[in-house]
């Protein structure tokens, strides 16, 4: 993929598939070409991978320069650099800035008071690492129960101490034991459809659900439901029709062990027989929009002829949309962008990122005006 950036934005586009040729295709396309190049946030420790690269790279004219981006000293070992400037973590002071700027938005003074304590200590665990303090910032800005805020501190989580093991962190955000999540499949499935939630219930987490369906026939009574959470359900390949849900406003589905590869139709809950009944509404009310740490997810469907028929309107109250660690969606359905978005962010999923680039994705015309 790199390979193809560099020879697209030298010279155009190409053909070229196979390793060795692209390899070729790009020592040609560079040279006597002066060059800077920025390869941001590398993490491949492979000589293998590294060594075509640089052969290529040295029929660059004189004075060409590579900037890389890492958090692991190995790479750059790796890459032979000439020079190397080592940041140092944030202070705990800026650390908390952002930790809590996320985590306290939209929260009055009295909620802030009573998290604050817990807050700061969670922020320090972030050990000074930016991008830490922004993820956990995000996923705390939804938890208003202060034991939710605790069982994150006290997690055993924290206690790894590899960078990229971190951000990937199974938090128990749901209140329950983490020693008792081996519950068998069919018990899983038993206890959420026995379950009789409050009709009042604005708040749901379900998390490390063993379920392969998980759209219990009580969810759809939950008229003030707003903000659901669906935490690394290690069996549900298929994601349930939640455009369903009328009054949801906030939406997060986050891995890192959720199976899924692909959304579809079947996400929006659209049925034929809805098509009778006039103008439908999927998500009426959803503002925001978080999809995180979806290794597997590949693609993200549309609905189709379907989007372009004036009876079917998709998320028209939706502002925020965020990406991140989703490494191999290729792509994102059109309709995402005739909705009211303000906020569209892609956090290291390098195919999106992409695609969207500004001025120079294919798709960038979609998300510029």
């Amino acid at each position: 993929m790199v390979a193809k950036a560099i020879i697209k934005f030298v010279e155009g586009e190409s053909n070229t598939i196979d390793w060795p040729s692209l390899m070729d295709e790009m020592c040609e396309r560079v040279r006597g070409r002066k060059l800077f190049l920025v390869l941001d946030d590398v993490w491949t420790e492979d000589s293998m991978l590294w060594e075509p690269f640089r052969l290529a790279l040295q029929n660059a004219a004189q004075g060409s320069r590579i900037l890389v981006t890492t958090r692991k000293s190995e790479v750059a070992d790796v890459m032979g650099s000439a020079k190397r400037i080592n940041l140092e973590e944030l202070s705990n002071d800026d650390c908390w800035s952002i930790f809590s700027t996320i985590a306290f938005s939209d929260r009055d003074s009295e909620q802030r008071k009573d998290l604050e304590e817990i807050g700061k200590k969670i922020s320090d665990k972030c050990k000074g690492l930016p991008l830490a303090a922004r993820t956990v910032g995000s996923l705390m800005r939804f938890k208003s129960r202060k034991e939710q805020w605790e069982m994150v501190f006290y997690s055993r989580l924290w206690e790894l101490q590899d960078v990229e093991q971190f951000i990937f962190l199974k938090i128990p955000f749901s209140g329950e034991n983490v020693e008792n999540h081996g519950r068998r499949m069919e018990n899983d499935v038993s206890v959420l459809n026995a379950l009789e939630p409050p009709p009042g219930l604005e708040k749901l987490e379900i998390v490390w659900f063993q379920g392969t369906t998980i759209f219990p026939n009580w969810m759809m009574s939950l008229a003030k439901l707003k903000i659901l959470t669906l935490t690394d359900c290690e069996n549900l390949e298929r994601l349930p029709p939640l455009g369903k849900l009328q009054f949801l406003e906030v939406l997060l589905i986050l891995g890192p062990n959720f199976p899924l590869k692909n959304v579809g139709v079947e996400f929006l809950g659209i049925e034929s027989k809805n098509k009778k009944d006039g103008i439908i509404k999927i998500f009426p009310n959803l503002k925001t929009l978080m999809f995180g740490f979806l290794r597997e997810w590949e693609e993200w469907i549309g609905i189709g002829g379907q989007e372009k028929e004036d009876c079917i309107i998709i998320m028209p109250c939706l502002q925020m949309l965020q990406i991140s660690y989703c490494p191999n969606l290729k792509s994102l359905p059109d309709f995402l962008f005739k909705t009211s978005l303000r906020e569209f962010e892609v956090n290291y999923s390098p195919i999106l990122s992409e695609r969207y680039q500004r001025g120079t994705g294919e798709d960038w015309a979609k998300i510029s005006d």
